[in-house]
Order: C-alpha cells, then structure tokens, then sequence
C-alpha cells in the first residue's frame, strides 16, 4: 500500500476528469498542487489576478463544454475570485474553482490568511463543497464537475483546507468516482411541442430570439432547419450572435425594434427576457404577444411574461423535436406580409 497526499488526489482527480488545462496564480497553501498539475503535464495558464483566472477558465468551458478550473491560494488570492464566480453564476457558465483556505483545526484562532470564504461563496456560486479529509477530495471535485455542468450551468467552488492538502492517506482508502458524462439533453414535453406549433401556425407576426441557451447546446444546425422550413424571421442576443448565419434573409437584427414591437407570436429560445430584451415588456414589445419559451431551466418559464408554451429541455433537442412536428404539420410564413 502506498501513501497519497490531498495534493496528488486533486492532480489525479483533474486528470481522471478530462482537465487538460489549469489556471493558476500559486501562494499557499496550493503550491504542491500547482507543482503536481506541471509535473503531470498539465497545461499551465497563470495570470497576474484571480479574477482573471476565473474569467478566463469560464469562457474555455463555454466555447469547448469541457470545465474549466481556476486555483487560487487562500484569504484575498480566493475572494479575488468572487467577482469571476458571481459572472459564471449569472452568465451560466461552468467552472470550478479550487482554493486554498485556513487550516480546518485553526479556524477563528486567527491563522494565516484566515476568511470566510465558503460562507462569502455562496451566495454567488451554484455550488459549494468543502473537504474535511482527503479521501473526499476526489468525490468532491467530481460533484463540482457534475453540478457546475449540468442543468443551467454555474460556478462551482470547492474549499481545500491546507491540511487536506498535505496530509496522506493509503491510496485503498481513496474511492474513485466515474468521471462526469456529458449532461444530459432532457427533451420537451410532446403535448407543450403540439401546443407551441399549434400557436405559431396562427401568428400573423412571429419572431424567433435565440440566445446563450442555444449556443451551449451547439443547436445551431437545428435551428437553421427550424428557420429555412418555417421562414421565420430571426434575431439573436449578443451570446447568441453566429448560431444563425448573418446574411440569411432572415435575419432581421437591423430591424430589431420594430421585430420586437411587430411581433404578436415570439420563440425565445435560450435566451432570458431580461434588460437585453427590455423584459420583454411594452412599448419595446407588442403589448399581447404570445410567447413561446424554450430553456433547460424551470425557473427561467414564464419570467417577466407569462409563458403560453412552456419547452422545458435542451435547445438541441427541443429544436429538433420541433422540425420533426413541422414534417408533420408544415408552418411556413415566407409569403406573408409581415416579411414584406
């Protein structure tokens, strides 16, 4: 049997995971990890503040849906963090970070670079975890995964206590979780899909407003299916931008106000009614659009508008269980006034 340290567990635990690369800014007590990530072959980003790791990190999981993970040393070189960890909360990014804190036996004695730092997380992060022996490590890392990455994605913060760090335990003692899978892709409820094309074929002037949501379930190729079956005009959020091509006849974003105000039918799909769309409220909308939503989180149904077709599940799927019904029943509005 042999001995392992909190510090090979979290490497081996990253590695075990599909991490390939880390943003650090080492201090203590993360050295031995920092150390161990370089000698395993990881790849190495650091930066001259922790707010920049954790940017940097979320937007890596963003583009590529793999975590991205940010280490950071204790005290002040952790909550320099916090304004990373409430972006990734709030802009449903995933991403993990792993910081260094007080021993668990000196807290509230005053020990070095002592704070509150899982209690001034929480509020801002999906997740947070704290590990009170090594053995956890490995599990705990893996829920982070799980949690920053699945449903609406978030920040994920995981507590490393310097003892945790350094101290050893015999690697039979360690158990180590299946690494995260993708996360799943729920589909919509079939009779919400009838009841969404069923409002759509009686609009005069629909819209269709895609955003993030869809973009982080790559439905890009599901959507131009939608639109080229239904000659639906489009517009997108800023994160949306590129999930539709530009110069497609139906891009109608140089048109946006009067999209907004016209439309008596709207599909918002993986996007949020919030100040990016004026709430979705008059006089920058329509005053009695129909709205159908489509978004991965429940919460998100019926915000600042109430919702006449609730599609809750994944962009990419939702999108293509809707081209399946058009197959069905055609909706086509390219020769209405309203494009003209």
């Amino acid at each position: 049997m042999a001995e392992i340290s909190g510090a090979q567990l979290v490497v081996e635990s990253l590695k075990r995971e599909g991490v390939d690369t880390v943003y650090v800014l080492p201090g203590d007590p993360v050295g031995d990890i920092v150390n161990g990530c370089a000698q395993a072959g990881l790849r190495m980003i650091s930066m001259r503040h922790e707010q920049s790791l954790a940017m940097a990190a979320q937007a890596q999981s963003y583009f590529t849906r793999r975590i991205g993970v940010a280490i950071v040393a204790s005290g002040v070189g952790q909550t320099n963090t916090l304004t990373g960890i409430a972006n990734a909360t709030v802009n449903c990014w995933p991403l993990l970070v792993i910081g260094g804190s007080a021993e668990l036996r000196r807290r509230g004695m005053g020990d070095f670079q002592e704070l509150a730092q899982i209690e001034s997380t929480a509020p801002l992060a999906k997740w947070t975890g704290l590990a009170e022996s090594p053995q956890r490590i490995p599990s705990l890392i893996n829920l982070g995964i799980k949690n920053a990455m699945s449903g609406r994605p978030g920040a994920a913060y995981l507590d490393l206590p310097a003892e945790m760090i350094t101290g050893t335990v015999d690697d039979s003692e360690v158990v180590w979780p299946e690494p995260v899978a993708d996360p799943p892709r729920p589909l919509a409820d079939p009779a919400e899909v009838k009841k969404a094309l069923e409002i759509l074929a009686q609009a005069e002037t629909p819209l269709l407003i895609v955003g993030k949501g869809a973009a982080w379930s790559w439905a890009e190729e599901e959507l131009l299916q939608f639109v080229d079956k239904t000659q639906i005009p489009f517009l997108t959020s800023p994160m949306g931008a590129g999930m539709l091509p530009p110069d497609h006849p139906m891009n109608v974003s140089a048109a946006r106000t009067q999209a907004l105000q016209g439309a008596d039918t709207i599909l918002l799909v993986g996007a949020r009614l919030n100040w990016i769309f004026h709430f979705g409220a008059p006089p920058r909308f329509n005053e009695n659009y129909k709205l159908i939503q489509l978004d991965i989180h429940p919460e998100e149904i019926s915000t600042n508008h109430p919702a006449d077709a609730a599609l809750v599940g994944d962009a990419k799927m939702v999108m293509g269980q809707l081209n399946e019904a058009l197959d069905e029943t055609p909706v086509v509005f390219g020769e209405t006034p309203w494009l003209g």
